[in-house]
């Protein structure tokens, strides 16, 4: 059996259309909803324009597989807490820009960013660390929906 943690996640960037389908079918497949208590993810909940938040309560791993793999196969950017499970792992934020790999950081139960002495000393200078602790921070865009059927993009 699975360890399981609470986990929240932001995405946003540009979808298109045709790929609304497949979002959905990763949401419902790792149990995320639009808030703590509302029961199944419903096509309505996506508004376009805005950041999509999505969370859930025991979810396998602390990480929605299946839609994080479909956020960095499309990329869209995303930034996802999860919470600690005892005697398994720690509470983290993952941050993934749309472009390069995921980034891991340390974080609280309250999703505030840590830094251990390793990581201070490997960084090597304040610079770095506020560097670092931008991009763990950082914003997601917007969700938009782009209407371009396939066959027209250049």
């Amino acid at each position: 059996m699975a360890d399981r943690a609470s986990v929240t996640i932001s995405i946003g960037g540009v979808l298109p259309s045709f790929l609304i389908g497949e979002l959905f079918a990763a949401i419902r497949h790792d149990g995320a909803g639009r808030d703590w208590d509302s029961g199944p993810f419903l096509d309505e909940d996506i508004v376009g324009g805005e950041v999509l938040f999505l969370c859930g309560h025991e979810i396998a791993w602390g990480m929605f597989d299946a839609l994080e793999t479909f956020c960095r196969v499309h990329g869209l950017p995303f930034a996802r807490w999860s919470g600690s499970c005892r005697s398994s792992f720690g509470p983290e934020r993952v941050v993934y820009d749309g472009t390069s790999e995921p980034r891991h950081f340390l974080a609280t139960d309250d999703n505030e960013i840590l830094f251990s002495m390793e990581e201070i000393q490997r960084l090597g200078s304040l610079d770095a660390i506020e560097a670092h602790y931008v991009f763990a921070n950082r914003i997601v865009p917007p969700l938009t929906i782009d209407p371009t059927p396939p066959a027209e993009k250049g």
